[in-house]
């Protein structure tokens, strides 16, 4: 990897960066309706939090298992099941709701947001993946553990080049989000077109008889 990064880069393990702490393994009896918050595995998606299935625990679990929380800026890993089609299964803490982790989900709390985002960008490099894949052990499901994602090399530039790139990518995922959205915004102008088109076919309000389908030669 050394030959592959610029000479004034350092090529770090993620370790470097802090401890990946894997989570604690709550009893499904400890769970509640409301309460503190707690992400479980299937609450890590890619790139993303996916709150769509959310779990508690009593408010006084957070200072119990105060070790297991994921403050703002850390990174959250899936580890079982951690690589899916559209990449690896981390996210950052983008808010200060302070979770507690649960077990086959693994943290590492990286004060710095500059890193931590670093980091995150650096996971959807082929490099980056293909280690995390080789770092995986495959028995009945794919898993990895904290030491696994802790070996993992990344290439690190001087922290100034480091904000550059970042603000950099920032701007570009902001310019591709815009994008998405009027397309989705397109396809569903043309969806209610379609609809009243159809409405006014069926119903007499436009004459169908004379149309001929356009036949490309």
């Amino acid at each position: 990897m050394r030959s592959q990064v610029p000479k004034h880069w350092t090529v770090k393990k993620i370790k470097h960066f802090g401890a990946v702490i894997g989570g604690y393994a709550f009893k499904s009896s400890d769970f509640t309706d409301s309460g503190y918050p707690v992400i479980k595995i299937s609450n890590v998606s890619h790139l993303e939090i996916d709150w769509s299935d959310r779990s508690y625990l009593p408010p006084d679990f957070a200072e119990r298992h105060k070790e297991y929380i994921a403050p703002k800026g850390s990174l959250v890993f899936a580890m079982t099941r951690p690589v899916i089609s559209g990449g690896i299964k981390v996210f950052r803490m983008k808010d200060d709701s302070n979770p507690l982790i649960n077990q086959r989900v693994g943290f590492i709390n990286i004060e710095n947001e500059d890193i931590s985002s670093f980091i995150l960008q650096s996971s959807l490099s082929s490099a980056f993946k293909a280690q995390f894949i080789n770092n995986m052990t495959v028995t009945n499901q794919p898993n990895i553990s904290g030491e696994g994602i802790g070996d993992i090399c990344i290439a690190v530039p001087p922290h100034n080049e480091l904000i550059e790139i970042n603000l950099a990518l920032k701007n570009i995922e902001s310019l591709y989000s815009k994008l998405i959205e009027n397309c989705i915004e397109q396809i569903g102008l043309m969806k209610e077109r379609k609809t009243a088109l159809i409405s006014a076919a069926v119903t007499g309000k436009i004459d169908v008889r004379n149309f001929k389908e356009e036949v490309n030669e």
